[in-house]
């Protein structure tokens, strides 16, 4: 009689759709695959999830995997996953009011001169009163006596948008 002992643990290889939550990247889904039969037990975000050979996470934070072997039932060590987060909205542009009032025949301005203090990191977007997105360098002082109204919103690079900050440009009249 020849007796055979099967104690092989199972190998699990785990994947990412993502390394990080973010607001364009609202969940992250992690896989396992193993190289033999097993069951899987997930523990993420204080839940355990079996039976499941993913799991999806909409939050960050730490996890671990455990697979254990169908045939022998013998168990490999926690795998362990990390899921960051980085969802900070970008804070609404502050307008330097002090440069709301422009005088007339200067040219075409940009409209990213009346951003306070702009930032190198966020994309900035500038919409018309109709709510069109508009080019930066919008604002016509060649015709006096005008008011224009936009809006600016301000993407991190993250996805996230800040809300909207609305403001007026004012192009003096001719003396």
């Amino acid at each position: 009689i020849q007796l055979t002992e099967d104690k092989g643990k199972p190998v699990a290889t785990l994947t990412q759709t993502a390394e990080t939550i973010t607001c364009s990247v609202p969940n992250v889904t992690i896989s396992a695959t193993t190289d033999i039969e097993a069951d899987y037990e997930w523990y993420f975000d204080g839940k355990t999830y079996t039976d499941v050979t993913e799991i999806n996470a909409d939050k960050g934070g730490d996890g671990y995997l455990v697979v254990t072997s169908k045939t022998s039932g013998c168990s490999q060590a926690p795998y362990m996953f990390t899921v960051n987060q980085s969802t900070v909205v970008p804070e609404v542009p502050i307008i330097d009011d002090a440069k709301l009032a422009l005088c007339p025949n200067t040219g075409i301005v940009n409209l990213t001169s009346f951003i306070q203090s702009p930032s190198a990191d966020v994309q900035y977007t500038f919409y018309n009163e109709q709510g069109e997105k508009v080019d930066v360098t919008e604002v016509n002082t060649n015709v006096p006596n005008m008011t224009y109204t936009y809006e600016v919103t301000a993407t991190a690079t993250n996805g996230c948008v800040s809300d909207d900050a609305e403001f007026e440009v004012v192009v003096d009249g001719l003396i």
